[in-house]
């Protein structure tokens, strides 16, 4: 893997905070970056497609993949595994000046130290309860696994601290989440 040169941005914090609205709603607001598609070893939900918002791999390609160090870093959640392949971090290093990392809380840590130049944006729930809700409606995943979900959120939020800046993803405010975000990556990415 080359040494950073380009602008690296990971939009990290939990399952159901937002990062992937908040990554679209850059886009629309025409920020130019390369977006890190996340592989997994998960099953596609509804409405999912492949690179959208992941690439998806069985368990045993994925596994493949870590013994060949194919992987910037990956980890196993849920019973899952999810992970950044090297080819599409050089990709979008080769494509874009910015370029942006959607990973959880673990994953933005990995490379933070890979990548120190980095920053990282932990976006966060408005509460337990909204995010509880927020999960609930997404309709995919059984009660046992909310409040696992849940503990885990309780950990991370501890973890926030460590990071660049952290963003609120208030309810019915997504706008203005976005705004936060991207004031603070043109600050980091001297952008205009």
């Amino acid at each position: 893997m080359k040494k950073q040169k380009e602008k690296l941005v990971i939009i990290t914090g939990s399952s159901g905070s937002g990062k992937d609205s908040v990554i679209e709603g850059l886009q629309k607001q025409g920020l130019d970056f390369c977006w890190v598609i996340t592989t997994t070893s998960r099953e596609k939900r509804k409405n999912e497609n492949e690179g959208k918002p992941y690439y998806f791999k069985s368990r045993e390609e994925f596994e493949e993949m870590i013994k060949n160090d194919e992987l910037l870093e990956h980890e196993e959640i849920y019973g899952n595994y999810y992970g950044s392949t090297v080819e599409e971090v050089e990709g979008c290093f080769s494509k874009n000046e910015l370029t942006v990392f959607k990973i959880d809380p673990t994953g933005a840590r990995t490379i933070k130290k890979k990548f120190p130049e980095s920053f990282v944006i932990f976006i966060t729930p408005p509460s337990l309860e909204i995010l509880e809700k927020r999960l609930k409606n997404r309709g995919t995943e059984k009660p046992e696994e909310i409040k696992r979900r849940l503990d885990k959120v309780r950990k991370e939020m501890e973890i926030s601290k460590e990071f660049d800046g952290v963003v609120a993803n208030e309810e019915g405010k997504l706008d203005e989440t976005v705004e936060k975000v991207l004031i603070m990556i043109r600050k980091y990415a001297n952008m205009k």
